[in-house]
């Protein structure tokens, strides 16, 4: 026990290059066929990572190792190719901000953000490989260009623009956006389709067809249920039964397909309860004691202005309020697109946990004015209470 420890993860990432995707556990399992299989409990993950270990070894012996100092040196990080090109991320400031790395062609490959870009940039020539896709992108990388701004929530929204617009080949995100999907009901079933309905917007196609297949033969009542009560009680009364008479592989399927109607369930609250959000989000700008203002109502953000310091702030704050007023009033019972869904939920990081330089105002031109003479930059105000609800990741 006092040796230092092997990580098999390590040793699977250089063991099997180019010949599976993932090196988590379970992926490892499937790929070597081992006996038991993992299950995020404590014996049986140990014994199909013992597995997994000895085919490991069978592989590194290949390789002529003979000695546990070999293994390690197997599953040691070896220098990237990418290292050679951490002078790109010379002179990157230590401020918020969005980058794009750039191809020789000026073809923008990957857009990301950081509330320190030169940390952040830095990070992608370290010994430890990106996804595939960002590892691509770094290989290909030819120029990083950067763009400081005010803060890291402004960052946050000019990334997500970024990547709408310039579809960058190695950002999930700009192929995840395009393809939310949604369930209708058609007879006493429930389809996918990529119309726009109430239950929806879902980013994985998958998960919607278990939910639909969930919800199949359930009456409007029962629908109308769903959303206070969680997954159908019939449901819980199958899957008791499937158990109790040992059919095992009907009951696995069954929890599968109640597990996507939870998360679509839970997916659905989050987003009801996102779209009432009502409430001004004060950052600091990029021009020296200016503030930016983010107005939100309606659904999304409906308003952003720079507010300058003095008196002139107000006639911008009253600007936006008014633009508030109008999205609020054409704001009705319509689906959410994919894309709204998607500023709902990075808006959400957010609120429920703001960074220090972020303030969080209701729709109040007074308490608007007022905050910003009094000069203080904190996020517990009005609304501390409902930001404190929850913990998201964020990036």
């Amino acid at each position: 026990l006092s040796e230092p420890p092997l990580c098999t993860a390590a040793l699977a990432r250089r063991l099997l290059e180019g010949r599976v995707r993932r090196v988590g556990l379970a992926s490892l399992a499937n790929f070597f066929g081992v006996s038991t299989r993992p299950c995020h409990r404590a014996l049986p993950d140990a014994e199909a990572t013992a597995e997994v270990l000895v085919h490991l070894i069978g592989l590194a012996q290949e390789l002529g190792a003979r000695r546990v100092s070999e293994l390690r040196a197997l599953a040691a990080p070896r220098q990237r190719r990418v290292y050679g090109k951490r002078s790109l991320a010379r002179g990157a400031p230590t401020r918020p901000g969005v980058y794009l790395f750039r191809d020789r062609h000026g073809q923008v490959l990957y857009v990301g953000r950081a509330r320190d870009l030169r940390a952040r940039l830095r990070s992608y020539f370290r010994s430890d490989r990106q996804r595939p896709s960002v590892e691509a992108a770094l290989l290909a990388l030819d120029r990083i260009e950067w763009r400081v701004l005010g803060s890291e929530l402004e960052a946050a929204l000019e990334e997500l623009r970024l990547i709408r617009e310039l579809q960058p080949p190695a950002n999930s995100r700009s192929r995840r956006t395009q393809h939310g999907v949604y369930l209708r009901r058609r007879g006493d079933d429930f389809v996918v389709t990529g119309a726009a309905t109430e239950l929806g917007p879902v980013t994985s196609r998958r998960k919607a067809s278990l939910a639909a297949r969930a919800l199949a033969g359930s009456t409007d009542e029962e629908l109308d249920a769903l959303m206070d009560g969680g997954p159908l009680p019939r449901l819980r009364e199958r899957l008791s039964h499937l158990a109790e008479n040992l059919r095992y592989e009907e009951a696995a399927r069954l929890r599968d397909r109640i597990e996507a109607l939870e998360q679509l369930v839970e997916r659905l609250r989050r987003l009801e309860r996102l779209r009432s959000l009502e409430l001004c989000l004060i950052a600091p700008a990029i021009e020296p004691d200016w503030q930016k203002a983010f107005f939100v109502c309606g659904g999304g953000v409906c308003a952003v202005r720079a507010l300058p310091p003095g008196a002139g702030a107000r006639v911008e704050i009253e600007a936006a309020l008014a633009l508030c007023r109008a999205s609020r009033e054409r704001a009705g019972e319509e689906a959410l697109t994919p894309q709204q869904a998607e500023d709902l939920l990075l808006l959400d990081g957010f609120v429920r946990r703001p960074p220090t330089e972020l303030a969080l105002l209701p729709l109040d031109a007074e308490q608007i004015t007022a905050h910003l003479w009094s000069g203080r930059f904190s996020c517990r105000g009005v609304l501390a209470d409902d930001a404190d609800q929850g913990s998201p990741a964020r990036r």
